[in-house]
């Protein structure tokens, strides 16, 4: 039986398991970003627009990456694949983001393969962002608030 982990995802809840369902990592996302802007809402000390709490979000780390491990794996392998100026065209994304970890965790040694790596990334690394648009954040948070107006 492999043990490399299928899906995982750094929250204080045990990591998801892969699923079929490629929306389960988007709506894990969702939820949490909206934890978080909730949690941004109620620790602010001064009024604060939903943009204003949208933008402190975003720039806040994420609990995870929310990614399939063999999907990341696929990605993350022909990302450091690249030549470099290819690579820089991939800018601050969560693809490199994720390669340059992986690279990190190879060249210190804590892992001899890049699947071995990608595990280390994927379980102990927060990401550094969500990883969205604020037009993406802007249409999560106004859906999440329109299901709370609805529940009784």
């Amino acid at each position: 039986m492999n043990h490399t982990p299928s899906t995982i995802h750094h929250t204080t809840r045990p990591p998801l398991i892969a699923s079929s369902d490629p929306t389960r990592f988007a709506a894990e996302r969702s939820r949490d970003f909206v934890r978080l802007c909730r949690l941004i809402f109620r620790r602010s000390r001064v009024a604060m627009s939903q943009r204003e709490i949208i933008g402190a979000a975003l720039a806040h780390e994420a609990p995870g990456y929310y990614v399939d491990y063999d999907y990341a794996l696929r990605v993350v392998g022909k990302v450091m694949a690249m030549p470099p100026a290819t690579v820089a065209r991939y800018g601050r994304g969560k693809w490199l983001e994720i390669a340059t970890r992986c690279r990190a965790e190879l060249e210190a040694g804590r892992a001899d393969t890049l699947s071995g790596a990608l595990a280390l990334v994927l379980s102990a690394g927060r990401a550094s962002s969500f990883f969205i648009s604020p037009a993406t954040a802007l249409r999560i948070l106004q859906r999440a608030n329109t299901r709370d107006c609805r529940r009784p």
